[in-house]
């Protein structure tokens, strides 16, 4: 064993130095420079897909591990996330497993020749976070930080902690695209923070050399508008036009009615302060196109919406009627059947974002057409 094999940086940034000449195999881009020299408690690094968000994170996990005693974790939202390939267990892999770091697969963390530690975890549930009650981090990383809600997020800052001697700056850092449950919350915290207390570090597709950007916009091209506002140009937007199905255009237009015998669905919205909203749409065998035939707002209780469904019932026999039945449009849809006998379905409404998205595609490529 030579002098050289056994020396040990003594300074906090000589141990930063020595770490990065270690375990860390590429220089970061100038966006990920300003990012890994915060010095404030929170900041976030992101926007646009490919901008290099999870090096970031890994590589400010990594980059104390020369000092003892320092511990890190880096989150996803469930372990599936973490161990993709090419996300964070993989990517750390690659960097870290011809070194002198040793994995430990149960507990799910690199441990160190300083005896620092940098694992990974998961929260999926609300009560996952308490596994971590009684941990001490000196480095908290959250990857996608919009799949995750606020408490969780603000619950792991208390995790936050150091000894008086111990050099390394307490922080917790966050990357994300646009989008997502946390999409408002993380927006409003550190894109939109007035106080300075936060920083945003905004990073772009064409910020990352490693990628290849070229094969990776046409990718993102397939994507509905505010999908890939999000993903390849970072816009912290969820409807660019406020509307909701932003892609309806004069595309989707069309005046004559087609040939052929038509099924039909009528879709009710139940109005308790507002008016009630009335849709009609149809469809014919072997077409791809939907039309919707009616759409209007209607005022009044169960009786006025039982009888606008019997107008329509004798001109157009649907198939089915729809109807929002949460809150207070429940009892609405309740009485209606119970005095009017109108056989309405209660709508299905998991993954409403999903829908969007998938009817905002459709509207794109002109495969939905509207009158």
């Amino acid at each position: 064993m030579t002098l050289l094999s056994t020396y040990q940086p003594t300074s906090f940034a000589t141990r930063r130095v020595a770490a990065w000449g270690k375990y860390i195999p590429h220089k970061p881009t100038e966006p990920q420079k300003r990012f890994l020299s915060l010095a404030n408690l929170e900041a976030l690094y992101g926007g646009a897909a490919g901008g290099g968000k999870s090096d970031a994170l890994l590589m400010d996990g990594i980059q104390d591990v020369m000092t003892p005693g320092y511990s890190g974790i880096i989150f996803r939202r469930t372990y599936q996330d973490l161990s993709l390939p090419g996300a964070l267990l993989d990517r750390s892999m690659a960097w870290l497993q011809n070194t002198d770091a040793h994995w430990d697969g149960i507990k799910k963390q690199w441990r160190f020749p300083s005896g620092s530690v940098l694992a990974f975890g998961y929260l999926d549930t609300e009560k996952d976070k308490f596994r971590y009650q009684s941990a001490e981090f000196q480095f908290v990383g959250f990857d996608e930080l919009t799949q995750f809600p606020e408490g969780w997020y603000r619950y792991l800052l208390s995790r936050l902690r150091r000894l008086k001697t111990m050099e390394v700056p307490v922080r917790s850092r966050g990357a994300t695209n646009p989008g997502g449950i946390g999409h408002e919350w993380v927006k409003k915290r550190f894109v939109e923070d007035k106080t300075g207390s936060r920083r945003f570090v905004p990073a772009l597709l064409s910020d990352n050399p490693h990628i290849d950007q070229k094969e990776y916009r046409k990718a993102l091209a397939e994507l509905d508008t505010v999908t890939r506002k999000q993903l390849e140009e970072g816009q912290w937007i969820q409807d660019a036009s406020g509307l909701l199905f932003f892609e309806f255009g004069e595309k989707n237009i069309f005046t004559r009615m087609p040939l052929g015998s038509m099924h039909t669905i009528i879709g009710l919205d139940f109005g308790v302060s507002t008016a009630n909203g009335v849709s009609l749409v149809g469809w014919t065998d072997n077409d791809p196109t939907t039309y919707v035939l009616k759409s209007y707002q209607l005022h009044g209780l169960s009786e006025e919406m039982a009888g606008e469904w019997k107008s329509l019932d004798e001109v157009y026999k649907p198939n089915r009627v729809v109807g929002d039945l949460g809150g207070l449009g429940k009892g609405t849809a309740e009485e209606m059947k119970r005095r009017f006998s109108v056989p309405v379905v209660a709508a299905q409404k998991h993954d409403k974002l999903g829908y969007i998205r998938l009817l905002n595609g459709a509207l794109k490529r002109e495969r939905r057409v509207l009158t």
